[in-house]
């Protein structure tokens, strides 16, 4: 089993820690993991220059991000770590999604949005945040775009009332859902809780 890890953090926080109990315990079990933290990588956002739907099969501009988009076809499983922050996830991540156009065939509207990536990867987001519920909208959409592109449900790690550095690594409780979580992708079996479709 080969794990993709994107940490979306712009700091080695609250929700690295929580993505990173999940990722020790695949590997504890044979699982290969690839680890990407976007806050060490110079990179842009997608430019809608449509080279990925002309001349390439792969998005053209070539940065520190090209191995980590590199990588997601390859992977039986991408894992995407990252705090709430403004409603959603941090612009860094948000850049690295934006990437995915390239995943796209050329005119997928006109084709049920058919993508490029083989179907059925496992999909793991991990989000810590400062309130103590809400931002369920968030995982909502993210679901939809991994969805989409063929992924199979989204596995969610939520880490709920984390205010300052480190709370995460004090909680048990995230530490076992972290694994709970591993447990269910090593067995094969879908998300404790489905979420509702976008609309």
């Amino acid at each position: 089993m080969h794990v993709v890890a994107v940490f979306g953090s712009a700091h080695k926080g609250n929700s690295e820690t929580l993505a990173e109990w999940c990722l020790e315990h695949l590997e504890e079990h044979g699982a290969r993991v690839s680890r990407y933290p976007l806050r060490a990588m110079h990179y842009k956002g997608c430019i809608l220059c449509n080279g990925c739907k002309t001349g390439s099969e792969s998005c053209v501009l070539r940065d520190d991000l090209t191995p980590a988009l590199e990588a997601v076809p390859g992977a039986d499983v991408v894992l995407v770590s990252a705090p709430v922050w403004f409603l959603d996830v941090p612009s860094q991540l948000k850049a690295f999604f934006d990437r995915w156009y390239a995943f796209f065939q050329p005119k997928f509207w006109k084709n049920n949005y058919a993508a490029r990536l083989p179907k059925g990867k496992q999909v793991v987001m991990a989000l810590s945040q400062g309130q103590p519920e809400g931002f369920e909208d968030l995982l909502v959409r993210y679901n939809a775009v991994f969805t989409v592109m063929g992924f199979m449900p989204m596995h969610v790690i939520r880490g709920y009332g984390l205010r300052g550095p480190g709370e995460a690594a004090r909680r048990d409780d995230l530490k076992a859902q972290a694994r709970a979580v591993a447990a269910r992708i090593l067995n094969g079996q879908p998300p404790e809780h489905i979420l509702p479709a976008y609309r």
